[in-house]
């Protein structure tokens, strides 16, 4: 089995893309953040410091770009390239948390 790459993704504010999410991980609400798997690498090239989002879930893959942004391309990622989509939202938040409390370390 080859190895995943994982992209953390923000969750575009869409009711419709909340409401898949909440199905499909079986969760209460939606999540703020996605780990997206895929087998074969996404170009994050033209992002230039916007944060890559969930756009949509659709019946042959996934839509990731900015929801605002127009200068970020839109990538669409068929499922065959899909390895997993998992909840991201604690992961980051501990990131975060580490990431605080090293500044606050060497400050």
């Amino acid at each position: 089995m080859a190895d995943e790459l994982i992209y953390m993704l923000r969750v575009a504010d869409a009711p419709a893309l909340h409401e898949q999410l909440t199905t499909y991980l079986g969760l209460m609400q939606a999540p703020d953040y996605v780990r997206l798997a895929v087998h074969a690498p996404l170009s994050n090239f033209g992002y230039d410091g916007h944060e890559g989002q969930l756009l949509n879930i659709q019946s042959a893959g996934l839509l990731v770009g900015h929801r605002i942004a127009t200068t970020v391309p839109r990538l669409f990622v068929p499922w065959q390239n899909v390895a997993y989509l998992a909840d991201g939202t604690g992961l980051v938040a501990a990131i975060k948390a580490e990431a605080e409390a090293n500044e606050a370390a060497a400050g």
